[in-house]
């Protein structure tokens, strides 16, 4: 029987989204969030800042000297006790809302902040303290209209723009955070930590070459400093250069950089871009640590299909000996052993392995397809039909399942059901030309067998 234009769409190899685009791999970059400081009553600016109640003023003394001693939660209740149920001042409950970020009560130092700020709508020191206190709750949309206020109303502490450019970074709203890191930086131009954050948001917002310039003057005074290497990775990621991706990758390694994530981008930039035996050593590494072992297993899924299968090889025979892993991922070992003897040609020891994932895992989509194509290798149609029918339930693999079962269909002579199966691909992807190809050419053979 005449196969399909171009062949019905073949299966998508496994996890082909490994490094198919390298721009989706992020290297992760975490920043110390900004230290919260307690600013003590006898310091406040009285021409911006209501006044302490007569009551209240009675208890500077008392105040300062617990300052000094840091003692915040014993001052935190000795107030309490001596407000007895009084409503605090604007001043104090700003106080009180200062006392509760020490105490990391973020919601709680909002309650004395809000009710500070409906006391007193223009209190710019309060708004700025419910910013902080958003930042804690991570409420960053709300933390950046406190800010924002804040410094309208004429607040010039440059932390408040630290502050500004950190809730914007949450919100990925890169520029805006260049631009408040910036107005810092002019207030604090010894600050490093502010050079930091404005590498990372020039890279981001797409400002690659003042990123640069600056990163590589950064370099030069502090060349043993991984976090650099990986902003420096991160820019060359963006402009797709692998080579000094990985080379700058390799050294934040060499400097100690050991999170799984990045462990992952460099193994996978190496495996596609660089050297295979260096990609083996790191996927082996980040096994023994047993951390982001899914990116192991997709890498083995790679190897498999991009037929290194000595190295695909190496990698599963050390997952197989892990007795203590959680039905799914042994499911997924199981599965990319029946996968790696399917490429052998090892097709009895293929459908073992693939029947027992399916034991674990029924819904393994994957699984599934390629138990299929095993049993199509057999010449044991029906089985294959069971199969196809089941994973095209299954919304992962339920277009390669239609078209895998139309092609099917096809070499049986069931032309009209082959059409009947391509129809429901089509229906969940319309705009693929190769199936609409492969739907006009059938259609048309159907018409021919009708004449």
């Amino acid at each position: 029987m005449k196969k399909l234009v171009k062949t019905i769409i073949k299966p998508c190899a496994m996890l082909c989204l490994l490094l198919a685009s390298s721009s989706y791999a992020k290297v992760s970059i975490n920043f110390t969030q900004p230290e919260l400081l307690v600013e003590q009553v006898h310091n406040f600016d009285l021409s911006h800042t209501p006044m302490l109640k007569s009551s209240e003023q009675k208890l500077v003394p008392m105040l300062q000297k617990e300052l000094e001693q840091k003692n915040f939660k014993g001052l935190f209740q000795q107030l309490k006790q001596e407000l007895n149920g009084e409503t605090p001042s604007a001043a104090m409950n700003y106080f009180l809302g200062q006392l509760s970020l020490q105490l990391t009560k973020p919601k709680q130092a909002m309650d004395y902040f809000t009710d500070a700020i409906k006391q007193q709508p223009n209190y710019a020191k309060a708004i700025a303290g419910a910013g902080l206190a958003a930042i804690q709750t991570e409420q960053f949309d709300l933390a950046v209209g406190y800010f924002s206020e804040a410094l309208t109303l004429g607040v010039r502490d440059p932390q408040l723009y630290r502050y500004l450019g950190f809730s914007y970074l949450e919100k990925e709203q890169y520029m805006n955070a260049s631009i408040a890191f910036e107005q810092a930086k002019m207030l604090l131009p010894n600050d490093t930590q502010l050079d930091e954050v404005l590498v990372y948001s020039y890279s981001n917002s797409g400002q690659s070459e003042a990123a640069l310039a600056m990163l590589e003057q950064m370099l030069v005074s502090q060349p043993n400093k991984a976090k650099l290497w990986l902003q420096r990775a991160n820019i060359y990621l963006a402009k797709q250069d692998h080579a000094v991706t990985i080379s700058s990758l390799e050294t934040a390694i060499r400097l100690g950089e050991n999170q799984a994530s990045n462990l992952a981008l460099t193994a996978q930039l190496q495996l596609q871009y660089g050297s295979t035996p260096r990609a083996i050593k790191l996927y082996q590494q980040i096994w023994q640590g047993q951390k982001d072992i899914g990116s192991v297993l997709d890498a083995i899924g790679f190897l498999i299909d991009s037929y290194k299968l000595n190295e695909a090889n190496t990698l599963l025979t050390k997952a197989k000996k892990k007795k203590d892993l959680a039905p799914r991922l042994r499911a997924e070992i199981l599965f990319l052993s029946g996968k790696l003897d399917f490429q052998k040609s090892h097709f009895k020891q293929a459908e073992k392995s693939l029947q027992q994932a399916l034991k674990l895992q029924p819904i393994h989509g994957s699984a599934l397809m390629a138990l299929a194509k095993v049993h199509r290798i057999n010449n044991d149609s029906h089985k294959a039909q069971m199969l196809l029918l089941r994973a095209s339930e299954i919304p992962e693999v339920q277009l390669q399942a239609l078209t895998e079962h139309a092609d099917l269909q096809l070499t049986l002579g069931n032309t009209r059901k082959a059409l009947a199966l391509l129809r429901e691909a089509l229906a969940l992807k319309p705009n693929e030309q190769t199936l609409i190809n492969n739907v006009n050419t059938l259609q048309t053979m159907v018409m021919q067998q009708g004449s």
